[in-house]
């Protein structure tokens, strides 16, 4: 793998609404990972999951 170039948490400010509203638009449940493999964010749906 090559470098990373950096991250988007610069960009996540300015698009945590935008995001947040489409997460909870979708009826399935969706998650993200950070390089971890820990879930860092998620959908109303995804919370609803057994």
């Amino acid at each position: 793998m090559g470098k990373r170039q950096g991250t988007d948490k610069e960009k996540w400010p300015l698009e945590a609404p935008r995001a947040r509203a489409i997460l909870d638009s979708i009826g399935d449940g969706v998650f993200t990972v950070d390089l971890d493999w820990r879930a860092s964010t998620f959908n109303h749906a995804a919370e609803q999951t057994p």
